[in-house]
Parts: structure tokens; sequence; C-alpha cells
């Protein structure tokens, strides 16, 4: 039977469709091999050509779908024209972009989907396409009583089986400028917080030098932003830093610098600073917190700091008080068994500088006979009942000392119990009262 003697007239209604046609083509051809008198040779000739036109409709749907998966998972709206911009495709966003449905859009052209494209555009993007290039321009969507969009558009031709398509990808801009606007105003408002705070915020590069400071840097460092922008590494040498205790520090042990060494914060240091005209030192508490680039690098360091001059100059004074007639002061929490200590009641109980120290570990240095004297003191003592009492103890060292300890509560309730209290040493009151009155 010869299949092409029979060709479907053009002019008929009920033909199969373009999808259909081929199908019914093997369908004819598998049926006709099948008559009697047929050559066998033939017939495997067909059925073999039918297994290989069934697998490449195989591969041939799994690459649309793949296709039509990809364009669908991008989130921009993505259309493909034809060399005279009239639309072949789009993707769910651009449905989703246009408000219309995909069969809609495909009626339609690049001009109506962007009426204030440039009439050229066409020609302008077939002279991109010889160069090379791609295009890109705004657009602006309405979207009627909702207001309008605006569109950021990618144009870019390629030869699809050596017919000139476009694809076109287009963004709207509205959450990019939502978002550039809410950094906008976030960043006014930091800037705001900036100088309003009455705590210096300074920021350096990697050499040391200054990136910019906040007004209250200049007023507590009594020089102006512009100044210390300007400062120059020799100028910067005639500063002078030192530590809580009165040590200069090198450049390497600022916390600035170890926060750039180590890209870790570093937290609230005590450290002196003297300007080359200033008649005393400023003292400072400060944090440095590295500020990480795009590379992963640190690429500057900002310096929060207060000035504690004031502060530090009355613990200065207070401990020198407390040296000087050898009185150490103390502070219980009883709810956590937590005690603070004085620098001056390390020494009185002859234990390392800043040893931690617990209720238990004091008690123990208190001599058998005097420890349940100071247990009943502790438990009674009030606000309204402050306690005071001599014991003797024995410091880490084995040296007996004869205390007065006086004790008062800050305030007492279900969830704490604070005490407060100072050690006086009276060792040698003790032993002169002890002593035999002389004849």
């Amino acid at each position: 039977m010869d299949v092409r003697k029979n060709p479907p007239d053009p002019r008929r209604t009920d033909i199969l469709n373009e999808a259909e046609l081929p199908q019914d083509v093997w369908t004819q051809l598998a049926q006709a091999v099948e008559q009697t008198g047929i050559d066998p040779v033939l017939r495997l000739l067909v059925s073999e050509a039918q297994s290989q036109h069934d697998a490449l409709r195989g591969v041939t749907a799994a690459i649309a779908t793949r296709y039509r998966a990809l364009i669908d998972a991008v989130p921009d709206a993505i259309t493909i024209h034809d060399a005279d911009g009239r639309l072949r495709d789009a993707n769910e966003a651009a449905c989703r972009l246009y408000r219309r449905e995909r069969a809609e859009l495909l009626l339609c052209s690049i001009h109506d989907l962007n009426p204030d494209l440039d009439p050229d555009f066409i020609s302008l993007l077939n002279a991109a396409f010889d160069r090379g290039d791609t295009l890109r321009f705004e657009s602006t969507l309405a979207h009627g009583s909702a207001g309008s969009a605006t569109l950021e558009l990618h144009a870019h031709c390629y030869l699809d089986s050596g017919q000139r398509r476009v694809l076109v990808v287009t963004r709207d801009l509205g959450p990019r400028q939502q978002a550039l606007e809410l950094l906008r105003s976030s960043e006014s408002s930091l800037r705001q917080v900036l100088r309003d705070v009455d705590v210096g915020v300074i920021t350096r590069a990697r050499d040391g030098s200054v990136i910019s400071a906040n007004p209250a840097t200049c007023r507590i460092l009594q020089i102006s932003e512009a100044e210390l922008i300007s400062l120059g590494t020799e100028r910067v040498d005639q500063w002078q830093f030192i530590d809580a205790n009165g040590v200069s520090m090198q450049q390497t042990q600022q916390p600035w610098f170890r926060a750039f060494e180590t890209g870790k914060p570093v937290e609230s240091v005590i450290c002196g600073i003297r300007p080359p005209r200033a008649r005393e030192t400023l003292w400072i508490q400060t944090s440095a917190t590295p500020r990480f680039g795009s590379s992963g690098e640190v690429e500057a360091v900002i310096s929060i700091f207060s000035d504690v001059s004031r502060m530090y100059r009355d613990v200065s004074l207070f401990e020198h008080a407390q040296t000087s007639v050898n009185v150490g002061a103390w502070r219980i929490e009883s709810r956590n068994d937590h005690v603070i200590w004085s620098a001056q009641m390390y020494v009185i109980f002859d234990l390392p500088p800043a040893s931690p120290v617990t209720l238990n570990r004091m008690l123990g240095h208190v001599l058998d006979s005097d420890r349940d004297h100071l247990r009943l003191a502790l438990a009674s003592v009030s606000r309204e009942n402050p306690q005071e009492l001599v014991v003797r103890i024995e410091s880490a060292i084995g040296r007996q000392r004869t205390l007065r300890i006086r004790m008062r509560a800050l305030h007492r309730d279900d969830r704490s119990h604070t005490i407060v209290g100072s050690v006086q040493d009276i060792t040698g009151e003790a032993a002169v009262a002890r002593a035999p009155a002389a004849e």
C-alpha cells in the first residue's frame, strides 16, 4: 500500500493538528506493513524506524520539560521574541509581572508589553546582535489604578535553527528601589544616632588612620574630625597610650590593632591617652569591633569608647585609701555564693590578685572558734540591723591576723540577698590590747 496516494486534503476541517499528524502517519505505516504480502524486510525496517521515532519523541519531550522547568524556575520575567518582536514564549514570572495568561501574552509584541520603548528598538537590537552586545534599558509598566512599575530589561539576540530570536530578561525595580530607600533611611538614622550619643565612635583603617569620628569623639579628645582624619603616622606617634597600670602601650597592644589582627571583638579595655599638649591623662573604656569586607578580610575597625577619667581617678584614690589603712571591701551575692573582693582583700588574705573567691573559701580562713560567729552575723544582717565583729584568720601563707568586719544588707527578699562590708586589719591593735599593762 502506498500511503502517498491519498494525501490529506488541506481544505478539510476535520484533519489532525500538527502534533497529532505524525503519529497518524506512523499508525498508517504500521497498519500497512501488517498486510499480507508485505516484504518482511520492509516490515522490520518500519518497525525499527518507529522505535527510533518513539525514542526521539521521548528525548524531545524530556528536553521540552527541562526547558520549561528551567525558565519557569527563574524569578525574573523571561520572554522570547522573533526577529520582528512578536512574542514566542514566556515564563511564569512574566505572566505574573504582566498580569496575563501565557496564551494572551503570545498574542503580544515587545512594544505591546513595553509601550514606551524606542520605536527603533528592533533596529537597535539587530545592530547590537551584529556587535555581540546585550541591550539594557528601562521601561514603565502601568498597572491601572494600582500605579506603575519601573522595569529593567536586558535583551540579547541568538540564533535558533537559523532563525533570529530575542531573549528579554525583565526585572521589576520596585523592590530594589524600596530596599535602597530603606537602606538610605537606616543609614540616615544611624548617622543621627552616632551624632547624638554621648560615647565616642571612631573608625580606623588597617594602618591606624582615622576614617571617621562622631562628635562625641571630638569632644572627648578635644580635637576636630578633620584634624583626626588628617593625622599622619608621625603625629600619632606623639600621642602616648598607657594601660590601666600606667605602662606604655605599643600600637600592637591597642584594642583596635588587636581586632584587626585577630578578626575578633576586643571588649571593655581601660587605657589612658595623653595627647601632646594635654595637661593630664584621659582615661577611656573602649571596645573594638572588626568590620569585614566582601572578600572576608577585615577592612576597618570600629572603636566605641567613653570617658571614665573621673571614675578611674575615684577608684584609684579609693584603692590608695584602702592600701594606706589596710582596709578591704567585699560584696556577697548569697543567692549564687558569689563574692567580690577589692584588691586590698587579696593582700590581707595573702591570695593571688583576682583569684576566684567563694563564701566558703572566705569562711575557710576564719579560725574555728570565730567561724560560727561570722556565720551568725551573715545570717542576721539586714538593712536595719548592720553587724560588726572581730574575728581571727589564718591567711593563705599561714599568717595569723585579727580583722574587724563590718557589714550591712543592701536589700533582702525572696529573690536576692546582697551584703556589702569592709575588713580592717587590726592585728597590731589587738596585740597591744592583749599585752599586760606595765607596772
